[in-house]
């Protein structure tokens, strides 16, 4: 009787949506975990290379790196490992990319199957979990030059001139490494070296640009460069670029907003087509809505991009973003404090001293009012 019990309340506990639900998504969770791993383990085999390592989630802990490459620690474990890539130059990119796209589907794809066919119940909702997130990684953003599923089903037949866009040479991995781990003296040295005749060595560039507060430089330089897109339509434009070079040059008092208007509405609208996930990860809507006088959405807005974890150059511009609009609210300790963890994350941003003078002259500015 005991056993028949126990029996029944085994298959009742299977059966239990909360409990799909759960153990399906942590499959979801290991078949992450077991891409990334699988793409940090073929490196420029499977033509990827890191960029920036990940660990956890929430909260930033602390900032270091592991040999080239920086790592960023967050203390709660949801997502243990994320990795931000790049396409690597070199022989037979074709043929990389296609074995990294497949190794980086079929592996957490093989895993999820086995243990849907194996595993008792509920572990077997793992493995579901697990098939599912690999089929959407194999179907999911094929359009989107430098996704998994763009590497199985176009990088084999894409343009040469795309790929050559795509690629980094190692001064560009270097360069790209820098900047996102808010390295700003080492991306400096590293993108002297760029090609000039690419959008990624242009895109590179920019980022430099826009960091060291050479917004007027860096906005013309990237819309010229666009006008390669109408030749490579898969190529990313550097919406975000163009976006934050006009924001934050607005910011800076460098254009009037109907001077850049224009091109900044288009940008936006390009990348909310194309690149959605992204910029809403990012700091621009929060930069927007702060701009605009929606401050308290901006404040909002700043909040969340901050928790995200995105590189550590898009954190520090979220963190200047949130200091501003925590300084138009009236909170300038929270502003100052805010505007300090910018400046130790990215040295030397200029945002920052632009913020600063926000910080400081507002409450003139009130008190002239």
């Amino acid at each position: 009787m005991l056993g028949l019990q126990g029996l029944t309340s085994h298959a009742s506990l299977a059966d239990n949506p909360l409990v799909i639900s759960v153990t399906g998504a942590a499959g979801g969770i290991l078949a992450v975990q077991v891409q990334v791993l699988v793409t940090l383990l073929l490196g420029r085999l499977g033509g990827q290379t890191p960029t920036l390592l990940m660990v956890g989630t929430g909260r930033l802990l602390r900032v270091g790196r592991v040999g080239r490459v920086g790592v960023a620690v967050r203390p709660i474990p949801l997502l243990p490992l994320q990795a931000c890539t790049t396409i690597v130059a070199g022989p037979g990119l074709r043929s990389r990319l296609l074995l990294g796209g497949l190794a980086r589907t079929l592996v957490p794809g093989a895993m999820g199957a086995a243990l849907l066919l194996a595993a008792p119940s509920p572990l077997r909702y793992l493995g579901l979990g697990a098939l599912v997130l690999a089929l959407l990684m194999l179907v999911a953003g094929a359009k989107q030059a430098g996704s998994t599923a763009w590497m199985v089903f176009r990088a084999p037949f894409a343009d040469a001139r795309l790929l050559g866009q795509l690629a980094a040479d190692p001064a560009e991995v270097a360069a790209q490494r820098a900047l996102m781990g808010g390295r700003l003296d080492e991306a400096r040295t590293a993108v002297a070296s760029v090609r000039a005749d690419t959008l990624m060595g242009v895109r590179l560039r920019v980022g430099v640009a826009i960091a060291d507060g050479r917004y007027r430089d860096a906005l013309t330089t990237m819309t010229t460069a666009r006008a390669e897109r109408e030749r490579l339509p898969e190529s990313s434009g550097g919406e975000l670029l163009v976006a934050r070079a006009a924001l934050f040059g607005v910011e800076a008092g460098e254009f009037a907003r109907e001077e850049v208007q224009a091109v900044l509405s288009g940008a936006l609208a390009e990348a909310a087509l194309r690149i959605p996930r992204l910029i809403a990860a990012s700091d621009i809507p929060a930069t927007q809505a702060l701009l605009e006088g929606r401050t308290a959405e901006a404040l909002a807005l700043a909040r969340a991009s901050v928790r995200k974890p995105t590189d550590l150059q898009t954190r520090a511009y979220a963190l200047c973003t949130l200091a501003a609009a925590q300084a138009v609210t009236g909170d300038q300790p929270a502003a100052r404090a805010t505007l300090a963890s910018a400046a130790a994350l990215t040295p030397g941003l200029a945002r920052v001293a632009t913020v600063d003078r926000l910080i400081t002259d507002l409450p003139l500015t009130r008190d002239r009012a």
